[in-house]
């Protein structure tokens, strides 16, 4: 259910891109894919309602090494004054435990790290997945420990994600997603506020022929409180290669 390509192998374990403690926006959730012999591609993109919330971007290609193991890059900026802004890039590495669908529940380690334009180390992730996937429901819940080391924004965090849909037709997903930054670990002197986002979700998917599948997912979430921007939108696609 999710597209992967070359790009993630640059995202092994750590989340790239416009780091959340200073965009403020809802946080991507990662799947259980792809498997062995697969690439997948996978574009995750956010729209605010300020100039410096919500404008997340990033591109991530992932291949599965073997039926456990998958490795990706992901490159990931922020939209600024009509133009894109590199933020990161980074290695992935994603450890499946279970199967979504096969198991009792699917769970997976997500490790990566990321390295901003000056070559330096910015971000460090460990990820908790837990995926399951049934004919009529489908949940997902991350769980993230993130170290942030950029100019003005150090320390550790506790960041989270969760859905829950409701298959209304072969191809028709609705449901509900949350996520947010929950809580400072240490360091961030400065920076760091929690923020916590809900909102409806609607996730299409379409075979693409030689077992491919397009995955299309749009998003609308609220900031539940009044600090920041209120509205972000999201639009995730992803394709198998």
């Amino acid at each position: 259910m999710r597209s992967t390509l070359p790009l993630k192998v640059l995202a092994i374990a750590l989340t790239l891109g416009a780091s959340p403690i200073q965009a403020g926006g809802p946080e991507q959730l990662d799947q259980l894919e792809p498997a062995r012999g697969e690439w997948q591609a996978e574009y995750y993109g956010q729209f605010g309602s300020s100039e410096t919330e919500g404008r997340h971007h990033s591109l991530e290609l992932f291949y599965g090494l073997s039926e456990r193991f998958s490795l990706g890059v992901e490159v990931a900026g922020e939209r600024e004054d009509g133009r894109m802004e590199f933020d990161e890039a980074s290695l992935i590495g994603l450890m499946q435990f279970s199967d979504a669908e096969d198991d009792p529940l699917g769970t997976g380690l997500m490790i990566s790290a990321g390295i901003d334009s000056g070559g330096r180390i910015s971000e460090l992730e460990a990820r908790f997945i837990s995926e399951k996937i049934t004919e009529r429901w489908w949940a997902q819940a991350n769980i993230m420990l993130r170290r942030v080391d950029e100019e003005d924004v150090r320390g550790e965090m506790l960041a989270y994600g969760w859905s829950l849909s409701r298959s209304l037709s072969k191809t028709f997903w609705l449901g509900l997603e949350g996520s947010g930054q929950a809580a400072r670990l240490g360091g961030f002197e400065q920076g760091f506020k929690a923020a916590h986002f809900a909102g409806p979700s609607v996730t299409i998917q379409v075979e693409a022929g030689e077992g491919r599948e397009i995955e299309i997912g749009l998003a609308y979430f609220r900031r539940l409180h009044h600090e920041g921007s209120r509205d972000t939108a999201r639009l995730f696609l992803q394709f198998g290669l």
